[in-house]
């Protein structure tokens, strides 16, 4: 995880739902990245939100296909998978107030971040 300010923030989960989202990005990130690269998750409060981000060095999400990317049964050419696992990770992130995007950062890989929103303190 990388380092960020204290983690003094809460948020409202379902923690099977959260597990089943993050492992299903964590998975994906994996199986994309090749022998020698790295799979990367950071952890952050932003504002009301609780930013969760998963980047990978592998080949990247094609131009053509990051608009569908969480869209069911999109695959890429060497997939190996249903073709769910990215579909199913925003059904999760939305039930719970959050929102997910991917991104292809400049230097490379996908980056994936999900937001949940963190309660006022009481």
């Amino acid at each position: 995880i990388e380092p960020g300010p204290p983690a003094s923030s809460w948020a409202l989960i379902d923690p099977r739902q959260l597990e089943r989202a993050l492992s299903n990005l964590l998975t994906n990130a994996a199986a994309y990245t090749p022998s020698g690269g790295s799979v990367r998750l950071g952890l952050a409060r932003e504002g009301g939100w609780l930013r969760v981000r998963v980047s990978d060095t592998g080949p990247g999400i094609p131009p053509e296909h990051q608009a569908h990317v969480f869209e069911r049964f999109t695959k890429s050419a060497d997939s190996r998978g249903s073709g769910l696992g990215l579909a199913i990770a925003p059904q999760l992130i939305e039930a719970h107030g959050g929102q997910i995007v991917a991104e292809r950062p400049d230097d490379g890989g996908t980056r994936i971040v999900f937001e949940l929103p963190v309660p006022p303190p009481r």
